[in-house]
């Protein structure tokens, strides 16, 4: 092959080097890119895992807080504490504000 490359023109024996070489260089880019595809595919899954964890954390926290804050635990906090509820005695007002014109 190299006896026949050299009985070619000089700038046919240039190209086909310039093009063995970009060859080369092609591979390597896209073997490279590849990679880095990957890397960022795990990473995104990993914090795709930890966003879906803290999601399930916060509804959880969620439903506790509704729990604590149901009329019937404060009730029995309030009963614990010596408070007494009477049905009666409380009262609740709607009050809408008037927008200026």
């Amino acid at each position: 092959m190299i006896k026949k490359l050299k009985k070619q023109p000089r700038f046919f024996r240039y190209a086909i080097i310039f093009f063995m070489v970009s060859c080369c260089v092609f591979l390597v880019s896209l073997t490279f890119t590849n990679s880095c595809e990957l890397n960022i595919n795990a990473k995104t899954r990993k914090v795709q895992n930890e966003i879906t964890t803290i999601q399930s954390d916060i509804d959880g926290l969620e439903i506790q807080k509704s729990e604590l804050a149901s009329f019937s635990r404060l009730k029995k906090v309030a009963t614990s504490k010596g408070y007494h509820y009477k049905q009666g005695s409380t009262a609740a007002a709607a009050v809408s504000d008037e927008q200026k014109n």
